[in-house]
């Protein structure tokens, strides 16, 4: 085996048996840039970085290997024995059907830092090989990110609760625990990168950030060290901005009045349900023109939890493409997953001149674009892939298909990041256009913090002069002025945010024709009275009377015609006669001695009118007589008692 160092740029065709120590120059297939490769070749080769500068990369700028017949092994390691990375399609070696397209590099858990190449080639067809960049990149130290603070702070939950259009600020910070053991590291000179979730970033240490719509976001702190090393550490902070409540239901019943009219407004606040979207779909067409080059797109989806995987196959229900081309046999379509698993839903060299959609099969038309159908691949399809159906048709039906190697291929991706479709044309001919695609996940692997429903804490009208009476949410108005006029309902969330509806009322004058029923107001005044009774009109009446009017001026300026509706009950008199000996107390109170038929008392009769008594006294008075006895021993008087002795004050009462 031969050792080669270099340290200055050259190329380095692949030779059998070969090591080279380089950190710079042009990797080529063995008969260099500007030719192809020869046939019946069986070489294995070696890059390593020269020593102490980290490990080898390479960047692949051209790639032309004939499929099948001819491939590209490579192996993360000093030999074939290491690790090999697997192509997408072929399962193994790069080919055109799998083409060795951008940087690799080897991995941190390479120790040499070395990548080793093995090549092989059929005795007929060579084709044009490859070139790539070699360069050097330093092992990554660790690395990890921290939110230090928030304002407004996060709550418990590790959540920041505003309202729509609030900022908020972020402070990060990084830990080097390994710093200085190949290259020195700090926050000066690392990359503070923040996702805000709603589609934006920013950089910085110190970051603030509006965040205009409803809906929760979740805010990732990236830091880059010096060497382009990544935190490792997954470091998040969820902002919910609240909902805006719904106000269906909040009117007034009548809108339009008289003055002197009144109005019941009632106010109703629903709050509402966030509910994320997930799935956002490209917005712009991609261009599929002809030539030999994978076109890829990628959709970034970042609401769900970090770290968070797909665990069962059927949460993926499918990945839809709107497209149209001209020739199906040219494609192969493949789906990446944020952590680089990838799975082929459609291989090169499929059945051949069948559309998909309604292209423009013109080659000298390459910018036309045509009609496109929309096109699904899912494990739970029944149709059959696009290779079992397309031979049978002009154009592929629209529809849902299964994708060639099974989606359950995706099973422990990483659902946050970018999901990319790749899309290589391996023909020269026929053309196309993606308008938009999107991946189908489960709405149940959403999490809780994504669907949250703001409570409303306060609900009230503001106040108004003209507002008469507030019952809740209930407010009855009676405006003084013509013209419109206006009342707010507002709420208050346990976000602290204020949102508020406003109704308004049409206030009519009374000129208008609309207000001419109420000028024509009537009224009965109901009296009960005794004897007599003096009414509005002045007039005293004697006797019952229900036709008496009399015309006022009501609140609105107009006439109120009332009517007397009157009842006279009339008082009573009487005389009392009495007879008394010697005095005699009466109803008023007054103990009479003598004969009296002038005194008078007041009484209320049935009809609640006075009754008038007259005292009608007769006073008799008492007489008196001495009974004189003369008896021997004792005398029985008219008193029942026997006196045997002389008595003068014993005395007994006749009438």
């Amino acid at each position: 085996m031969y050792f080669h160092f270099s340290g200055i740029s050259q190329n380095f065709a692949m030779q059998n048996g070969v090591t080279e120590n380089t950190c710079s120059g042009i990797f080529t297939d063995n008969n260099g840039q500007n030719a192809n490769y020869s046939n019946n070749l069986y070489q294995v080769y070696t890059l390593c970085p020269t020593p102490g500068s980290g490990k080898i990369q390479l960047d692949f700028t051209l790639f032309d290997v004939e499929t099948f017949w001819d491939g590209l092994n490579v192996y993360d390691g000093p030999n074939t024995t290491s690790t090999q990375l697997i192509s997408p399609q072929a399962g193994g070696a790069y080919d055109n059907n799998s083409p060795l397209i951008g940087t690799i590099s080897a991995s941190g858990s390479n120790p040499s830092g070395c990548l080793t190449f093995e090549f092989f080639s059929d005795a007929i067809v060579a084709f044009e090989g490859w070139e790539a960049t070699i360069s050097c990149v330093q092992p990554c130290q660790s690395v990890l990110a921290n939110i230090v603070t928030t304002n407004p702070v996060v709550n418990s939950n590790n959540e920041i609760k505003i309202c729509q259009g609030e900022s908020v600020s972020f402070v990060g910070s990084g830990t080097y625990n390994q710093n200085g053991t190949y290259y020195s590291q700090s926050d000066i000179t690392s990359i503070f990168s923040w996702d805000f979730g709603d589609g934006t970033t920013a950089t910085g240490t110190n970051v603030s950030h509006v965040f205009t719509n409803s809906g929760a976001y979740i805010v990732e702190l990236t830091v880059t060290d010096v060497n382009g090393c990544e935190s490792t550490n997954t470091e998040t902070v969820s902002v919910l901005v609240s909902t805006t409540p719904v106000f269906d239901g909040t009117i007034a019943s009548p809108t339009t009045i008289c003055l002197g009219q009144q109005s019941t407004l009632t106010g109703v606040a629903n709050p509402v349900t966030a509910v994320s979207n997930c799935t956002p779909s490209i917005g712009d067409t991609l261009e599929l023109p002809d030539g030999l080059a994978a076109y890829t797109s990628c959709i970034n989806l970042s609401c769900y939890l970090p770290g968070q995987t797909l665990t069962d196959p059927n949460d993926l229900l499918g990945i839809c493409l709107e497209i149209e081309h001209s020739y199906i046999g040219d494609l192969s379509i493949e789906i990446t997953c944020p952590t680089g698993q990838n799975v082929i839903m459609q291989p090169y060299g499929s059945l051949g001149a069948t559309y998909l959609g309604i292209p423009v099969d013109d080659d000298n038309l390459p910018n036309d674009i045509g009609v496109p159908w929309n096109y699904c691949f899912s494990d739970n399809a029944t149709l059959g892939t696009w290779n079992n159906v397309a031979g049978g048709f002009t154009t592929l039906p629209a529809g849902t298909y299964n994708s060639h190697n099974p989606l359950s291929g995706l099973v422990g991706c990483e659902l946050n990041g970018d999901w990319c479709i790749t899309i290589r044309d391996h023909l020269l001919l026929d053309n196309g256009f993606i308008f938009s695609w999107d991946v189908n996940l489960n709405t149940a692997l959403i999490p809780p913090t994504f669907l949250f429903t703001p409570t409303l804490v306060t609900q009230q009208w503001q106040p108004d002069p003209s507002i008469i009476s507030n019952n809740g949410n209930n407010i009855t108005v009676e405006p003084t002025s013509s013209g419109s006029h206006n009342y707010t309902f507002e709420v208050i969330d346990d976000f602290g945010c204020t949102y508020d509806t406003t109704i308004s009322i049409n206030a009519l004058p009374l000129n208008d024709p609309n207000c001419s029923s109420i000028c024509s107001n009537t009224g009965i005044d109901t009296q009960v009275s005794c004897d007599s009774y003096t009414w509005i009109d002045g007039v005293t009446y004697t006797s019952s009377n229900n036709s008496a009017t009399f015309t006022l001026t009501n609140q609105a300026g107009c006439d109120s015609v009332v009517t007397l509706d009157l009842t006279i009950n009339n008082s009573t008199t009487g005389i009392d006669t009495q007879v008394a000996c010697d005095s005699y107390t009466w109803i008023d109170g007054v103990t009479y001695t003598s004969t009296n038929n002038s005194a008078r008392y007041t009484l209320t009769n049935q009809a609640g009118c006075d009754s008038i008594v007259t005292l009608n006294l007769t006073i008799n008075n008492s007489s008196s007589g001495t009974d004189t006895q003369v008896a021997c021993d004792s005398y029985t008087w008219i008193d029942g008692i026997t006196y045997t002795s002389s008595n003068n004050t014993a005395t007994y009462t006749l009438t």
